[in-house]
């Protein structure tokens, strides 16, 4: 898309015979698998760009809850990690620190190499560290995470087998190709090798295997899969509360999402003009995900991770067509000025020179050691995801023994994302406290950071899906609810118990609260909705004096190290 100022591609075809061409030249001309499974360089350097500032923002709204989630008086100690992991192959480095400041400064750390990424300096090895803190982030509390989590780490993985700083960043300066991205429309210089490869494939299983895994006939058969979606008050926007009260919009919306996932993907890989085709269905998914989808539902990060795994499918001929109008502004204006400050962070035509006696040439592969590497993972990803769509079948050809394989590098994924069929559970949740001074209020409100806590309500809020702080607390409150995870809902009373008696003294002391699941089951066939039914998930005193006197009770003992301050908070719960 940007062009060395004064180099023109009519001016490079009169190069010199002796000028130096990279071996890699070779890989990037012609085959109709280089033009499916390759890279155009401009889509790598957006693709980095997009991660980077992905990565970022995930920093930055996981920031505001650091206590609560990644510290010792949070939701999840430390020494209840090992039975977060259940014997996987996990570890996290994030939990060597145990207060707020130390996890900030991890944090920090974190922030300044992700920034080194998006200016693309050492990219390859900053590439690294940015996937290994993300892994180990992730680790230390996987109560917290949702699907976009799982697209991040894998396309995070992914990335360190691409060209990232070969384009548009600071290695680039470094660097020298003979030609660039656009010099030839019928040469386009594209990036392969099983790094590609997997990236491509990886973004089209998402969609493919979700696909398989709903296998419920609400999806594929009477069509309430959508109905019973945007009835999870949980999740569910204004936008999408009305569109569900139409039976014929929800019925329509349910088989344009499955035919979407199980089949445009393969539209991607269509070899017949595949650059306009290919650059159709990239929109198209952004629109899915970005409009479509985030118009209806809150789901977090996810819909922007999956954008941003679109953007490397983005071809030459996008970029080709697109060049004219970015530059055709003048040399004035503000895209002609940004054409001329990003020419500058591109490859150079020339080899090394006096100036810059250390460029390296542009590599569009890989080296063998990597490639295999890459392959190995490539065909282990693959073997994971059909194993998910029939384990029991399927466990005799990668036995549970051999998980470490995908668990160490965190390939490990299941897109199950309303599969089989979305839940019918829905609800909203309670959290009845009682005052020294005898009143009784919802903590609820106040957990979400919507001020002091008001008095107790039964009824159902306005909208259920601003209950929540942020799409962390949201995510947490979700996974509480399966009976699988209630050994962790003591750690919530806890840290309930801990912070809202550091804040109120005296007759506002909390002295019990009990946890409740407001359950509103949705029935198929849109049958009416019944009463909800309160459905308790804690009870919690916070002062020994307020202890169950019929029954022998167990204080909890908190892990060696906690301070006497959360001792005293973390008092008796059933």
């Amino acid at each position: 898309m940007f062009h060395k100022p004064g180099v023109t591609p009519a001016s490079f075809k009169g190069a010199s015979a002796t000028e130096q061409v990279p071996v890699a030249d070779s890989l990037e001309r012609g085959g109709l698998w280089r033009e499916l499974f390759g890279i155009d360089l401009r889509s790598v350097a957006l693709f980095r760009i997009g991660l980077a500032l992905m990565l970022l923002a995930d920093l930055f709204m996981r920031s505001v809850d650091i206590e609560a989630f990644y510290t010792d008086r949070g939701v999840l100690p430390r020494y209840a990690l090992e039975s977060q992991w259940g014997g996987a192959s996990y570890f996290s480095f994030h939990t060597l620190a145990d207060s707020p400041a130390s996890v900030g400064f991890l944090f920090g750390v974190n922030a300044i190499f992700v920034t080194l990424l998006l200016a693309g300096w050492k990219t390859r090895l900053v590439s690294v560290i940015c996937w290994f803190f993300l892994i180990s982030l992730q680790s230390r509390n996987g109560l917290v995470l949702q699907g976009g989590d799982i697209v991040l780490r894998c396309l995070a993985f992914w990335a360190m087998f691409l060209p990232l700083g070969d384009y548009l960043s600071l290695d680039a300066k470094t660097r020298f190709y003979p030609r660039l991205p656009g010099d030839d429309p019928a040469r386009p210089v594209r990036a392969f090798s099983w790094g590609t490869v997997a990236i491509i494939v990886q973004t089209a299983s998402i969609y493919w295997f979700t696909a398989l895994l709903k296998n419920d006939p609400t999806w594929w058969q009477n069509g309430y899969a959508i109905y019973l979606a945007l009835n999870i008050d949980l999740l569910t926007k204004p936008l999408g509360r009305f569109l569900v009260d139409i039976p014929f919009v929800a019925y329509m919306l349910t088989f344009a999402t499955i035919y979407m996932e199980a089949f445009v993907p393969f539209v991607a890989f269509f070899p017949l003009r595949n650059g306009p085709v290919r650059t159709a269905t990239v929109f198209l998914f952004w629109f899915f995900h970005l409009i479509a989808l985030q118009s209806m539902m809150y789901l977090g990060p996810f819909p922007y991770v999956c954008a941003l795994a679109w953007t490397v499918f983005l071809p030459s001929w996008f970029w080709d067509r697109i060049t004219p109008w970015w530059l055709g502004g003048g040399a004035n204006s503000v895209r002609g000025r940004l054409s001329r400050w990003a020419s500058n962070y591109l490859p150079s035509r020339v080899g090394a020179t006096s100036d810059m006696p250390a460029r390296q040439p542009v590599r569009l592969g890989l080296p063998l050691p990597v490639n295999v590497l890459a392959a190995f993972y490539f065909f282990t990803m693959c073997i994971w995801n059909i194993r998910t769509v029939n384990f029991a079948a399927l466990i005799h050809y990668f036995p549970v023994s051999m998980n470490r394989i995908a668990e160490v590098p965190h390939i490990d994924q299941c897109w199950d994302m309303f599969s089989p069929r979305p839940m019918s559970d829905d609800g909203w949740f309670v959290i009845a406290g009682t005052l020294r001074d005898g009143s009784k209020v919802d903590l609820m409100p106040w957990l979400a950071d919507y001020g002091e806590a008001p008095p107790l309500s039964w009824g159902k809020p306005k909208e259920v899906g601003v209950q929540f702080r942020d799409e962390r607390w949201r995510k947490y409150f979700l996974n509480l609810w399966p009976t699988s995870n209630k050994r962790f809902r003591r750690y919530l009373a806890s840290y309930i118990s801990y912070t809202w008696n550091r804040d109120h003294t005296g007759p506002r002391e909390l002295c019990t609260f009990e946890i409740f699941y407001m359950r509103e089951d949705t029935p198929d066939q849109y049958a009416p909705i019944p009463k909800p039914v309160p459905v308790q998930l804690w009870s919690h005193w916070c002062f020994e004096e307020f202890a169950p006197k019929a029954q022998n009770t167990v204080k909890p003992s908190p892990a060696p190290g906690v301070g006497e301050g959360l001792r005293d908070a973390q008092t008796g719960g059933k």
